[in-house]
C-alpha cells in the first residue's frame, strides 16, 4: 500500500484532508495500530484458511477489468462507507492520482448527494481510475431521500452511461429494526427499483453487517455499550440474519437485482471490532473480505465485464449454469478459473459442511484480506 508520504504531498492544509489524504488511509483504523501485537488480521487469515478457501486468488487486476470503462457504485451508512475505502485502496495502483474528487462540480447536485440525516457527516465523492473507472460513494441512510433526491440526481448527471453503472448500496443501522420508519423505508425503495430499473444502475441490496453488543442479535444498546464484542449465540435471530437483514427479506429481490450476502461471512469475525465500538471493524479484516465476495457476486452473475485472457477464464453465469442443468446429457462448462501465477480458483459457494453460521440461505464464502 501507498504510504502517508505519498498519498498526501498535494494537500493544501487539514480542512483538504478528505479529499487529498484518504486514500489507503483507511481512517487510520489498522488491526494492527489499535490492537498492537495481537495479530488480528493474522487470526482473521487464519480461519479463513482453516476453512479451505483460496485466498490469494483474487487480484486487483481482476477487479478493475470488471469495472473498466464504468463507474461502481457504494451507496450507505457508515458501513457501506468502511466497504468503499477497502476497495478504494485495494484498486490504487490503477488510480489517476491519490485525490478524490467531487461526485459533480455542479454545487446544487451536490447538494442533493450529500443528504446523510442521523450524522453530520455528508459528502459524496471518487476516485478517479485509468480508462474512465471510478470508484464512487455517497453517504446516505434514508430510502426515502435516495428515491427522491439521489437517483434522479444521478439519472441527470451520467444519463444513459448509468445502466453501465453497478451500485452497491444499504440502508438501516441508524434506524430501529421496525416495519414503522425502516420498514416503510425498505418497502418504499423496492417499489421504486422495480419501477425505474431501465435506467438505474445494476443495483446490488448489500446485507446490513452484523453487530457484537452484548445482546441476543449483538445490536447495539446502551446498556450494552463497554461489555466486549463477544461472539454471537447461535439463536433464531442470528440465523435469521439478525433484526435488520429480517426485515429486508421480503424486499430484498426487489431492494436489487442482485443481493451481496455478507452477513455470514462476517458472523465468525467478533474480534475485529474497534471494541468498545462492536459495529465498525478495523483493518485488514471483514471490509477486505467483502471485496472477494463483491468480486465473486460480479464474477457469478455476469456483472460488469467478463475477464478473460490473462487474467482468467471466466466462469459461466449463474443463468447459464441452471440453463446448462436443463438440458440432458450435455457437458458441464468448466468451472475452474487460472488467475495470474498459475493459481486456481474455486466456485463460490457455501462453507464447508458443518461450519455454517447465522443467516441461513447466504453464501459464505470469504476470500481473505490477506493481500492488504
Amino acid at each position: 500500500m501507498p504510504d502517508i508520504n505519498a498519498t498526501c504531498p498535494h494537500c493544501n492544509g487539514p480542512h483538504d484532508i478528505l479529499f487529498c489524504c484518504g486514500v489507503c488511509v483507511l481512517e487510520h483504523r489498522f488491526c494492527e495500530q489499535r490492537w498492537p501485537g495481537k495479530g488480528l488480521s493474522q487470526r482473521v487469515l487464519r480461519e479463513l484458511l482453516r476453512q479451505g478457501y483460496p485466498l490469494a486468488e483474487l487480484t486487483p487486476c481482476e477487479l478493475f477489468l470488471r469495472i473498466r470503462g464504468r463507474t461502481l457504485w457504494f451507496m450507505g451508512d457508515s458501513q457501506t462507507w468502511h466497504f468503499y475505502l477497502a476497495v478504494e485502496c485495494f484498486l490504487h495502483e490503477f488510480a489517476l492520482d491519490f485525490v478524490r474528487r467531487n461526485v459533480t462540480d455542479d454545487p446544487e447536485m451536490r447538494l442533493l448527494l450529500r443528504p446523510v440525516t442521523v450524522t453530520k457527516e455528508r459528502y459524496s465523492l471518487c476516485l478517479h481510475l485509468v480508462e474512465d473507472t471510478k470508484v464512487c460513494v455517497i453517504r446516505a441512510d434514508d430510502g426515502w431521500v435516495m428515491a427522491r433526491d439521489i437517483f434522479p440526481t444521478l439519472r441527470t448527471l451520467r444519463g444513459p452511461a448509468l445502466t453501465n453503472d453497478v451500485m452497491v448500496y444499504n440502508f438501516g443501522l441508524h434506524y430501529p429494526p421496525t416495519p414503522g420508519i425502516l420498514g416503510a423505508q425498505l418497502a418504499h425503495m423496492a417499489d421504486y427499483v422495480k419501477a425505474n430499473a431501465s435506467w438505474m444502475p445494476r443495483m446490488i441490496w448489500m446485507d446490513t453487517p452484523p453487530q457484537h453488543f452484548r445482546s441476543p442479535s449483538g445490536m447495539y444498546g446502551k446498556e450494552a455499550v463497554g461489555k466486549g464484542c463477544p461472539p454471537l449465540d447461535n439463536n433464531t435471530i442470528v440465523q435469521e440474519g439478525g433484526p435488520y437483514n429480517k426485515l429486508a427479506r421480503p424486499y430484498v429481490g426487489r431492494l436489487g437485482q442482485y443481493h451481496l450476502e455478507t452477513w455470514n461471512a462476517t458472523v465468525p469475525f467478533h474480534y475485529t471490532h474497534l471494541n468498545p465500538d462492536c459495529t465498525h471493524f478495523c483493518s485488514p479484516g471483514p471490509y477486505q473480505l467483502w471485496i472477494f465476495l463483491l468480486n465473486g457476486l460480479l464474477r457469478d452473475e455476469g456483472l460488469g465485464n467478463a475477464v478473460a485472457g490473462g487474467v482468467g477464464v471466466e466462469r459461466p453465469t449463474k443463468q447459464q449454469r441452471e440453463e446448462s442443468k436443463q438440458q440432458p446429457g450435455q457437458q458441464q462448462p468448466q468451472q475452474e478459473e487460472h488467475v495470474p501465477g498459475g493459481q486456481q480458483g474455486q466456485q463460490q459457494g457455501g462453507l464447508p459442511e458443518g461450519s455454517r453460521q447465522g443467516f441461513e440461505g447466504n453464501s459464505a464464502v470469504t476470500r481473505g484480506a490477506a493481500q492488504q
